[in-house]
């Protein structure tokens, strides 16, 4: 798989997340599948903001401006 500037990748146990910073979105696939392959649909998803645990090296993301909605993603 091939890192884009500014795509992070988390991978999980059942899937891979990528969070491009740059545009503030993130998609999900399932694990071990190419994201480049043109089958996979490219669905994104925004988000506000992003907060990497410098301990876990847990991502969590913002998912509205009122930080009521906030995915949190365990690699």
């Amino acid at each position: 798989m091939e890192t884009r500037y500014g795509e992070e990748r988390v991978s999980t146990s059942q899937d891979t997340w990528i969070v491009d910073r740059l545009k503030r979105q993130f998609r999900r696939l399932p694990r071990g599948v190419d994201p480049t392959d043109p089958a996979m649909p490219a669905v994104w998803v925004p988000y506000h903001s992003a907060w990497r645990d410098p301990r876990t090296g847990a991502l969590t993301l913002t998912l509205d401006r009122a930080g009521t909605r906030l995915l949190h993603i365990v690699p």
